[in-house]
């Protein structure tokens, strides 16, 4: 699935039509929610190249069936305007673009490794070395390089204030000035609380972050997350939400994460209403 979607992520753009993984993949998981119109037409693509890729096998290439499910410019190209939509069949439209076609379809079966079932065992401790492990050295270490290798070049991340850094590199800048200032110092401990795959190649972490020795916070937080056996410079709690995708090796990177504070003295007041 990943490499069908990058390869049609990738094609699509030589079309001018552009979009992020992060949408496919929302695209992929939500099929009937909201999607970009370059997602729209990114989709049938990869539809086209697993169906061919199902198809190569046992089949001469000059007998490919090509099937286009409703991509835009390669219907533009081919399809006569009585042509029925959005499921297109011919046979050899020509020797030329069934062996262009035919010759992606190998290249693709040979990338892919035959299917198995996953190692969910193996895929738990793979996730919890990089959320856990890993992602806590970077931070005890102030190492924004090693925090930012958890992540994809795509990635969202969104801090406990609800500010968003829309790229790995973005990511990384920010939690390089933290490491410098406010949270120089700093340690971070963390456990992990649910891990739940949502389809082999997905899965959403949720860990319970627990912040020390930190240098400032805001005063309104400060006094948020007070109670009466914290002292003066409180732990900060928080819930962090990752949400990973595996890669062609195997391991798994991080997409999209959302971090939240615990507040306990919000939380006391959640109900209560102002006249």
């Amino acid at each position: 699935m990943i490499l069908s979607l990058q390869e049609a992520k990738v094609s699509s753009e030589i079309e001018i039509i552009v979009t992020t993984q992060n949408e496919l993949f929302q695209a992929d998981l939500f099929p009937d929610g909201p999607q970009s119109a370059a997602a729209k037409e990114v989709v049938p693509y990869r539809d086209a190249l697993k169906l061919g890729f199902q198809r190569l096998p046992g089949r001469a290439a000059t007998k490919l069936h090509l099937q286009v499910l409703g991509s835009t410019p390669l219907m533009n190209l081919l399809q006569p305007a009585n042509r029925p939509h959005p499921t297109l069949v011919w046979e050899a439209i020509t020797p030329r673009l069934v062996a262009t076609a035919a010759a992606l379809v190998t290249v693709l079966s040979c990338n892919l490794p035959a299917y198995s079932a996953p190692d969910w065992a193996r895929d738990r401790a793979v996730i919890h070395m990089l959320v856990v492990e890993k992602m806590s050295e970077a931070w005890n270490t102030a190492d924004a390089d090693l925090w930012a290798m958890a992540y994809l070049p795509d990635s969202e991340f969104m801090n406990i204030f609800g500010a968003l850094y829309l790229d790995r590199q973005a990511n990384r800048q920010r939690h390089a000035d933290l490491f410098a200032t406010v949270f120089q110092g700093s340690i971070l401990r963390q456990e992990l609380r649910s891990l739940k795959f949502i389809t082999d190649n997905v899965a959403i972490a949720d860990l319970d972050q627990t912040l020390t020795n930190y240098k400032a916070l805001p005063s309104w937080l400060k006094t948020a997350i007070t109670t009466s056996a914290s002292g003066s410079t409180p732990p900060l709690h928080t819930r962090m939400k990752h949400v990973l995708v595996r890669q062609r090796d195997n391991s798994w990177k991080i997409i999209a994460t959302q971090n939240t504070s615990v507040t306990p003295l919000l939380q006391a007041n959640e109900l209560e209403t102002t006249p």
